[in-house]
């Protein structure tokens, strides 16, 4: 589940980005939710790439027409497919989140997946 994100990381976040590269994965679970945060110390998305990628996956109804959308086809392919798996399997109890890192110094960006084990999320 976790491979298209850090595949991104490698691919994507590092180009413009001198080493040392870090990616660091932390999975929880509590109180009947589970959580997936993966984070980068690349260059981070423009605010427009993080809309969009939101926006995609927002518009998508649970991954069935993924084939026939031809603007989420020519980008973010790896990151919207992979959240739209994770909706097939757990309905409205998903949570996805992109965003730049923050803080003095901070570089790169970071991905939230959040799901409940349970029946009630939101």
């Amino acid at each position: 589940m976790i491979q298209p994100f850090v595949e991104n990381c490698i691919e994507h976040a590092f180009c413009n980005t001198s080493p040392p590269w870090h990616i660091q994965i932390t999975v929880k679970q509590y109180n009947g939710l589970w959580a997936l945060e993966i984070r980068d110390n690349g260059e981070g998305f423009s605010a427009e790439k993080i809309q969009e990628i939101l926006a995609n996956i927002q518009h998508s109804r649970s991954g069935a027409n993924m084939m026939n959308n031809q603007e989420t086809a020519l980008g973010n392919m790896g990151i919207v497919n992979s959240v739209n798996r994770l909706k097939l399997m757990y309905s409205n109890r998903l949570f996805f989140n992109i965003f730049n890192n923050q803080g003095h110094g901070a570089k790169g960006a970071t991905i939230q997946i959040i799901g409940s084990l349970t029946e009630d999320f939101y």
